[in-house]
């Protein structure tokens, strides 16, 4: 009898093991469970996160493309301007002259010869001056060598008397 409690006891003892056994088995499936379930969950969140970061990526890229749009818009607009200011200023000046009378194409051409007219008699008065520079240079020089005769022919005369 006694071995029969004795075999209870180990029986009961190794059936409390198993269960102690069991439930450590099952609170670690449990645990790996929830391990595997958070691990999804963070996965989840990470590719969240980063479509979120793609999606904020691409809208500024969309935004800094449609600036420089905008730039170059606002640019063309200010030389398609300045271009339109120029061509104004440039058409005025035109109908200023025609109503000065100076754009047409006689005056023009008188305009045109009397400036040459100018110039050749400027270039006359150039070539003149320095004709009658060139003359009292000659004329100097002629005088200077009429005088060095004349001391030459003095000495000579002053040598022999």
């Amino acid at each position: 009898m006694r071995k029969l409690s004795q075999l209870r006891r180990e029986v009961r003892s190794e059936a409390a093991s198993l269960k102690r056994q069991r439930a450590c088995f099952n609170q670690q499936v449990e645990e790996d469970e929830a391990a595997e379930l958070l691990r999804e969950e963070q996965q989840a969140k990470a590719a969240l996160q980063l479509e979120e970061a793609r999606r904020r990526v691409s809208e500024q890229q969309q935004r800094a493309q449609e600036q420089e749009e905008r730039q170059r818009s606002r640019e063309r607009l200010r030389a398609l301007q300045l271009e339109a200011r120029q061509e104004e200023k440039r058409q005025k000046a035109t109908q200023d002259a025609l109503l000065r009378g100076f754009v047409n194409a006689d005056h023009a051409k008188e305009a045109k010869e009397a400036k040459e007219a100018k110039r050749a008699e400027a270039r006359a008065k150039r070539e003149a001056r320095r004709a009658e520079k060139a003359a009292e240079e000659a004329e100097m020089l002629q005088r200077l060598e009429a005088a060095k005769g004349a001391a030459a022919f003095r000495s000579r005369r002053q040598g022999t008397a």
